[in-house]
């Protein structure tokens, strides 16, 4: 038995010196969790996933479409994860911007417990590492609470804000204290028929300092979300035309 001990610690010494000998250094195992888009492999093909978190964590996954220097961070909705953003995604995409469509903690690649508007402040910090020079926050239903209150903690600010059919509070979060204290330029937006948060977004909207650009969009419709933006229609048009023109004057690509 002894011989047999020494023999592998012989052999263990001369593995690690033949590790010292190359100077190949031991890479670092990738973090690990679910892969970002792994719903929609297809949708997210075009893009590359990321992990980010706060002080350097990796618990939140996203995935980053374009090369722009403008930004935009896509929150989701409580019913799905990234994969409900991908097709708005590759529009902006198309369009010139850096996009990064991510999943709250707890949902989809993403783990943790963190509030809403953490995952926000960390989907902006892990975009802004990716180069970009400006970021827009564009949240839908539980996604555009989450932006509204995250938008008027972030330093530096971010450009503007869209959010489309927010709820004024969700699992704590709470638009409407955010927007009492927005400093840059929103855009809220619903369907009337959609008629709980209709009456959300008008308020954030009435919310919000008559110092700070808003702008309430509402139109003749009953979707939901990330609905107004990938619904056929002329609402929907009307809608997409909206958020177009207001990204070209506040954060053009």
């Amino acid at each position: 038995m002894r011989r047999i001990t020494g023999a592998l610690l012989v052999l263990a010494a001369a593995a690690a010196m033949a590790g010292c000998i190359s100077g190949e250094p031991k890479k670092a195992a990738p973090p690990a969790g679910p892969v970002p888009g792994a719903g929609c492999p297809n949708a997210v093909a075009s893009g590359h996933a990321i992990r980010f978190g706060t002080n350097g964590a990796t618990n939140l996954g996203g995935v980053v479409f374009g090369t722009g220097k403008t930004g935009v961070v896509l929150a989701h909705q409580s019913d799905g994860d990234l994969c409900q953003w991908t097709t708005y995604a590759h529009e902006l995409a198309d369009k010139g911007y850096r996009v990064l469509a991510f999943d709250f903690a707890s949902y989809g690649s993403s783990t943790g417990v963190e509030g809403l508007d953490v995952s926000v402040r960390n989907a902006v910090q892990a975009l802004r590492g990716q180069g970009v020079d400006r970021v827009v926050l564009m949240g839908a239903s539980m996604g555009g609470t989450a932006v509204v209150a995250a938008a008027a903690t972030i330093v530096p600010p971010v450009t503007a804000v869209i959010s489309l059919s927010a709820p004024g509070l969700h699992a704590g979060v709470d638009a409407d204290e955010g927007a009492r204290h927005l400093g840059v330029p929103v855009l809220y937006a619903a369907c009337r028929s959609d008629v709980e948060f209709a009456e959300s977004t008008k308020r954030l909207d009435a919310e919000t300092p008559a110092a700070t650009r808003h702008t309430l969009v509402v139109e003749e419709c009953s979707g939901h979300g990330v609905d107004l933006l990938t619904n056929g229609g002329a609402a929907y048009d009307h809608m997409r035309a909206a958020v177009t023109d207001f990204l070209r004057a506040q954060a053009p690509a």
